[in-house]
């Protein structure tokens, strides 16, 4: 028979925990709404007694600070809505320059392609102008050359009538022999 258990009340026992539990949250907050503001009172009162100010004066300078405070908060206020402003001016600022910045790397692009369009058409031409130059050069050696065989035949046929004769120019696109000229002629 010792072996019988002891049967115990369940419910009593959840009943004096819940109890338990209640009256712990009730002292709690008997504490926060009771003896917080007189732990508050009672720094407050050992302040005052350190500044050596009276009641009355120790109000006023609480008034003043409010009055302060009240003052800051304005202030703040105005500059907040301030911000907000700039901000908003900011904003707008922002997408012009993102859209200025856009459409100038749109030109610059442009820009580019016409610059190496242009690059490309300036080379082409200098080559041109270099071909020409050899072909200007081309021709006039083969007109020299012509004009000299030209002179050698005239002139060394004239200087059989006049021995003086040594010497050509053209003028006119004609051969002039002479007798004391720049360009010699060899017979």
């Amino acid at each position: 028979m010792d072996n019988i258990p002891v049967k115990t009340d369940k419910p009593k026992r959840n009943l004096l925990i819940a109890i338990v539990i209640i009256s712990m949250i009730a002292v709690s907050l008997i504490g926060i709404f009771i003896i917080r503001p007189s732990v508050i009172g009672l720094v407050t009162y050992n302040n005052l007694k350190k500044s050596n100010q009276s009641i009355e004066d120790y109000g006023k300078s609480v008034q003043e600070l409010e009055s302060k405070i009240l003052t800051y908060e304005t202030n703040l206020s105005s500059c907040v809505s301030y911000n907000d402003k700039l901000f908003g001016e900011l904003k707008t600022y922002t997408v012009s320059i993102n859209e200025c910045n856009n459409k100038l790397t749109t030109v610059q692009m442009n820009y580019n392609t016409l610059k190496n369009g242009t690059d490309d058409k300036i080379f082409e031409l200098q080559e041109q102008i270099t071909l020409k130059d050899e072909s200007i050069t081309r021709i006039q050696a083969d007109y020299d050359s012509l004009a000299q065989n030209t002179a050698n035949n005239l002139c060394c046929k004239a200087k059989v009538d006049n021995s003086n004769i040594n010497s050509y120019k053209v003028e006119n696109n004609k051969v002039v022999c002479m007798e004391d000229g720049e360009k010699n002629i060899s017979c």
